[in-house]
């Protein structure tokens, strides 16, 4: 994770319009520690319980770790404005 998240963020970086980046990126992390971090206990405990499998944690990630990289397959990366 520490050797592929400054990549990311630079990724998104790049994409965004320098008057946004600040805004947009504070948003986008938002939502996804919100959505990824915020409701992992449950989602776990939620797969554990029917299976009762140790593994319900690393299926969580691995499901999580595949739309992101849904994401990044997706990603198009803006133009760049030439200024004079």
């Amino acid at each position: 994770m520490t050797l592929s998240s400054p990549a990311g963020f630079l990724m998104i970086l790049e994409a965004l319009q320098p008057e946004i980046r600040a805004t947009a990126l504070g948003i986008i992390y938002a939502i996804g520690v919100t959505s990824f971090g915020g409701f992992a206990q449950f989602i776990v405990g939620t797969l554990w319980r029917p299976t009762g499998s140790f593994y319900a944690p690393a299926w969580y990630v691995m499901g999580c770790g595949c739309l992101s990289l849904s994401g990044v397959l997706l990603f198009r990366e803006a133009p760049l404005k030439r200024t004079r």
